[in-house]
């Protein structure tokens, strides 16, 4: 079982090289952004439902 990785402020100028790498890590099964702001980084989205 994986790891579930949850990112506070996912909608910072950080967020995106952080999501590729943790996509990349075989050791995370889920990530959960979160934020106060609508989901902005849609390039990120390879699992995501529309």
């Amino acid at each position: 079982m994986g790891m579930t990785i949850a990112i506070t402020g996912i909608n910072s100028y950080i967020a995106p090289p952080l999501l590729k790498k943790l996509e990349e890590d075989q050791d995370v099964e889920k990530i959960i952004g979160i934020d106060v702001t609508p989901w902005k980084v849609r390039a990120m989205r390879k699992s995501m439902p529309e």
